[in-house]
Order: structure tokens, then C-alpha cells, then sequence
């Protein structure tokens, strides 16, 4: 999660006071995992907005609640996260990307391709040493859709 946080621009420092606030709140040792969250599109002030009590707020070190009003245009919603009801909440997988979901029963969380159980760091890694996408896709069994896709994901966590 603190990897897609700073591809969508955040600053680590800005994550570790989210994350200083979200433990305290929740309780959580690993809140990213267990609440559902929003960052500010490109331009803005790039804050990490998180859902608690029903509410968004800045997870920052107070937790300001902020105008909603305002937040209509300006933020978007953490890609698709899906909560599993019988696990207290947590997240149950989200998918950062088309066609690459993260979930914490398979692969520890990597993130794979879907329907399969491929991570995508193993193809990336595949793609920098020099495999061709027609060799990976080849050697995994999969489409040159799929490499690709998994090669633009890790790339974009890279930059």
C-alpha cells in the first residue's frame, strides 16, 4: 500500500504521520490493510484521506474531518477495494490496476495477476533482465495483454 501511496505522489513522510494516526485510531497494526482510502488527484495538496466512523478524514496528526463539499471534484477513491464482512473489516483484495488485484491470502499479499497467482514483480523482473513479453507470456502461460500489464504496474511503482 505505502507503494501505490507514493505513485499516486504522496511523500513518505506524509504516509508515516497517516499511518502514526491510523494505528492510533484503529488499533491496527497495519491500518493500511483494514480501512478503505482516498488520495488527492495530481495538482492538489496530495494528502491521504482514510474512512473512519462513517466518516473521511486527513489522516494526518490530528485527523482533521474535511469539508465534503469541497472534496466532490478534488479527490478519488483508493482504485477498487472489496471488505470481507466476516474479517472484522479488513480488506479483503483491491485492484490498483486493471487486471492486477492485491489480496492477503494469495502470494502474502503481492500483487498478481487475476485469476491467476502470478506476481507481477516476477514478471517485471523477467522483463528487466531482458525477457521479450512474447517469452514471459509464453513461459507463464499467459496473454502479452497480461505481461504488459503487470510490466506497466511495476513500472509505475518504480517511477
Amino acid at each position: 500500500m505505502v507503494a501505490l501511496l507514493l505513485s499516486f505522489g504522496i511523500r513518505i513522510g506524509k504516509i508515516e504521520i497517516a499511518h502514526r494516526y491510523l494505528v492510533g485510531e484503529t488499533g491496527f497494526e497495519y491500518p493500511f490493510a483494514s480501512r478503505k482510502f482516498w488520495v488527492e488527484t495530481p495538482g492538489e495538496s496530495h494528502e491521504v484521506r482514510a474512512e473512519l466512523d462513517r466518516h473521511i478524514v486527513t489522516a494526518s496528526r490530528f485527523g482533521q474531518l474535511p469539508f465534503t463539499r469541497l472534496l466532490a471534484g478534488p479527490i478519488g477513491e483508493i482504485d477498487d477495494m472489496r471488505f470481507d464482512d466476516t474479517n472484522d473489516g479488513w480488506v479483503a483484495h483491491w485492484e490498483p490496476a486493471p487486471g492486477i488485484r492485491i489480496n492477503p491470502r494469495i502470494q502474502t499479499g503481492a500483487p498478481c495477476l487475476v485469476g491467476t497467482r502470478t506476481p507481477t514483480y516476477a514478471l517485471y523482473g523477467c522483463h528487466i533482465a531482458g525477457d521479450s513479453i512474447e517469452d514471459i507470456a509464453y513461459c507463464y502461460d499467459l496473454t502479452e495483454d497480461q505481461v504488459n500489464s503487470a510490466v506497466r504496474f511495476e513500472r509505475r511503482l518504480a517511477a
